[in-house]
């Protein structure tokens, strides 16, 4: 295997990110809402194991890790800070700190944490929904999905997580029939919001995804021409990355229905075959297993698991951007029309004042 293969992961399990449902709760999650549970550091120190098993006992990665080896970078949200700190703590020995880099604000982030309010998704949310917010757009799922419920979204979130974590939740939650609303309505609702599965939008997928997917493939492609420096390059992220990025790659049908696990992930390796270089891709479905499934064939544009760096790095030009902020609409990207036509301007002008000056320059010589 060649070096810096990149590694894309969700952060560990988490409290709720708007509410509690009960005051157990509120003490079981004392990190508060959003933060990592103890579950959630647990799980990202055996998505460190499995990356030790891989990488580092069998000789790949220094054992006593190297920054100039490793490098590692993070969504802002403490929850992916800390699942990234400790899956540096399993794969190394517990005392040492991996480097994890950042932004300095969660609004710069638009490859791990982008957040842009997009015109384009706005009026997706309009046609679709008839709503003026993805609040108004999950009523509307969850009136279809689970019409025995009238609770907002962040009750109903509250009560998913907490089931997952073995808290007592209501009755209905505990019914084949409530679990079954739930889970429907959130995946037709995180599965809109990223523009991926009955309702699949590429410039969605673009702005959610699509810088890090651009990332992947220059760091593959950088890699091979030996303009790198790290061996392992790990992203710790959010589902509403991890999902568009499996739209992208044309791995959603892998997921079989279900919405990407807590620290579950990608790991794409590059690999050197009699000089010619090939990329294999991973999924790791289960957040406590050290096991990894091979998905290489399934990607698009690769026909088997001999997928070349060139069939990868052009798979899935319609899903990757190297601004999103230009996709979004926030920000003009480069016009070749525009320069083209300032150019023609600028040089229209500087030979108009050329032959001005050439004919002041003769009238003045025939004064002479």
């Amino acid at each position: 295997m060649e070096g810096n293969s990149p590694r894309v992961f969700r952060h560990g399990a988490r409290a709720p990110l708007y509410e509690f449902s009960s005051n157990e709760s509120t003490e079981f999650y004392f990190r508060g809402v959003g933060q990592l549970s103890d579950l959630g550091l647990v799980q990202g120190m055996q998505l460190g194991e499995l990356f030790n098993n891989r990488y580092v006992r069998t000789g790949f990665l220094h054992h006593g890790m190297k920054p100039s080896e490793v490098y590692f970078r993070s969504s802002p949200k403490e929850r992916c800070l800390m699942t990234a700190q400790e899956v540096g703590r399993g794969m190394f020995r517990r005392d040492i700190a991996v480097p994890v880099f950042t932004f300095p604000t969660r609004e710069e982030d638009v490859m791990l944490y982008p957040r842009m309010e997009c015109p384009h998704q706005t009026s997706r949310n309009k046609e679709i929904f008839g709503a003026d917010t993805f609040e108004e757009a999950f009523d509307r799922i969850r009136d279809v999905y689970a019409p025995s419920r009238t609770e907002d979204k962040g009750y109903l979130e509250a009560v998913k997580i907490e089931k997952f974590e073995g808290l007592p939740v209501p009755e209905w939650a505990n019914t084949k029939q409530g679990l079954k609303e739930l889970e429907d309505t959130f995946y037709e609702y995180l599965t809109f919001i990223c523009g991926t599965g009955r309702l699949p939008d590429p410039e969605t997928i673009q702005t959610k995804s699509g810088l890090l997917l651009h990332t992947i493939h220059l760091e593959l492609q950088r890699s091979w021409s030996c303009h790198t420096v790290h061996r392992f390059l790990a992203y710790s992220t959010h589902d509403t990355v991890v999902l568009p990025l499996a739209e992208s790659l044309g791995l959603i049908p892998a997921f079989k229905g279900h919405l990407p696990h807590y620290a579950t992930g990608f790991i794409f390796e590059l690999w050197n075959r009699d000089g010619e270089p090939f990329v294999k891709v991973f999924y790791r479905f289960s957040p406590s297993s050290h096991e990894v499934t091979e998905l290489t064939g399934e990607v698009r544009n690769c026909a088997d698991e001999r997928c070349t760096l060139d069939q990868f790095v052009n798979c899935c030009d319609e899903f990757k951007t190297d601004d999103p902020l230009v996709v979004c609409g926030m920000k003009k990207g480069f016009c070749w029309k525009s320069f083209f036509l300032w150019t023609l301007l600028m040089a229209t002008i500087l030979l108009l004042t050329l032959v001005i000056a050439l004919l002041f320059h003769v009238h003045q010589q025939r004064k002479k």
